[in-house]
């Protein structure tokens, strides 16, 4: 099995061509006010934004610049994506599509030299990982800040229903308001504040490597969105479908979005 942690994963340079707007490639792209650039392979990924796209990264204490990426999994599909139903920290299992898209998610990344692969501790997260795991001869190594927001009353509970319990709080949410959280559940920021100082250490372990984390919507989401420093109506739209493949690439305190909900493989 090979070791999480192997050198010989340099990122090429490759020449960007500054655009004026931003599209994700998705039917639910999102219009954003900074530049972004594209890739001479036709992918977009982000640029700067003045003054700069601030990441507390000094914590890393890197001597040089070097670019690590960061491939971002969300599990398969399970019966409460399906029915649109807020699902957090209620375990649940892949349905049999899900177990599927974890197979061709697999046979996509065999393609991919990773160094390391990160997951959730919730059963769903698990079920993914298992088979990129085999397809990439590594061990899972399972993080608890990396499972799914708790929705509290939310939880299990299908979002028409809650559009006629709870208006004032689903349109919050749904709009994107820094304030908006379900109630008895976790806030936005609390979530943030668990999951960016793991990815801090990630980076730090695996610094000009790539390493791939398998998580959920909410999180991997919030997670984008703060590092790229957009604002929370913006985030809020990132759309993450189950099964699907974003990348990140991270050099000092500068991130570099180069795909957000890639699911290709789902179609071959």
């Amino acid at each position: 099995m090979r070791q999480a942690g192997s050198a010989d994963n340099r990122v090429g340079q490759e020449e960007l061509h500054t655009r004026d707007y931003l599209s994700y490639n998705d039917p639910y792209a999102v219009g954003v006010t900074f530049a972004d650039t594209l890739r001479p392979d036709g992918l977009l990924c982000l640029g700067d934004r003045d003054p700069g796209w601030v990441v507390d990264y000094a914590l890393i204490g890197m001597e040089q610049a070097v670019t690590t990426r960061l491939l971002l999994v969300r599990h398969g599909q399970t019966h409460t994506s399906l029915d649109d139903a807020f699902c957090g920290v209620t375990e649940v299992s892949l349905t049999s599509i899900g177990r599927s898209q974890a197979q061709c998610l697999a046979e996509r990344l065999r393609r991919e030299h990773v160094d390391a692969l990160y997951c959730s501790p919730q059963q769903r997260a698990q079920e993914t990982a298992v088979p990129i795991g085999l397809a990439l001869e590594l061990e899972i190594q399972t993080r608890d800040v990396l499972r799914e927001m708790d929705f509290g009353e939310w939880e299990n509970r299908l979002r028409a229903d809650l559009a006629r319990e709870y208006p004032l709080e689903l349109e919050e949410w749904e709009r994107g308001s820094w304030m908006a959280h379900p109630p008895g559940g976790e806030t936005q920021q609390a979530v943030v504040a668990r999951v960016v100082p793991c990815i801090i250490e990630i980076l730090t372990l695996h610094a000009d490597q790539t390493v791939l984390v398998v998580s959920h919507k909410s999180v991997l989401r919030l997670l984008i969105g703060h590092l790229l420093n957009m604002a929370p109506p913006d985030s809020r739209h990132l759309r993450l479908d189950p099964a699907s493949l974003s990348e990140l690439r991270v050099t000092g305190d500068h991130v570099d979005l180069i795909r957000c909900n890639d699911t290709s493989h789902l179609s071959l």
